[in-house]
């Protein structure tokens, strides 16, 4: 069984694959969602008892797929970092 913080056995399940979280999200057409549907993957894995790596290491993955989409783009590597940033941040809530 998972263990998750109240706050997020309180929240609504988002079914739609994309990045963030309901009203907290990227478009499911952003380049990102290849991203963010691996992350999911893995939260999704974990919820159902499988063996998925350290969420550190989630995390880390997301953030090198997004910066390979994002290629040379200053503002896509900035939302790369931000998008890591808020996952490090709240991911805990969900893991």
């Amino acid at each position: 069984m998972t263990k998750r913080s109240p706050i997020a056995k309180d929240l609504p399940d988002d079914h739609r694959i994309r990045c963030g979280w309901g009203p907290f999200s990227l478009d499911e057409s952003h380049p990102f969602t290849r991203a963010c549907r691996m992350h999911d993957d893995f939260f999704q894995a974990r919820d159902e008892g499988k063996y998925t790596p350290s969420r550190k290491l989630v995390d880390h993955m997301l953030l090198q797929k997004m910066l390979e989409i994002a290629g040379r783009s200053p503002v896509m590597k900035a939302q790369a970092y931000l998008f890591y940033g808020i996952a490090r941040t709240f991911g805990g809530l969900f893991w």
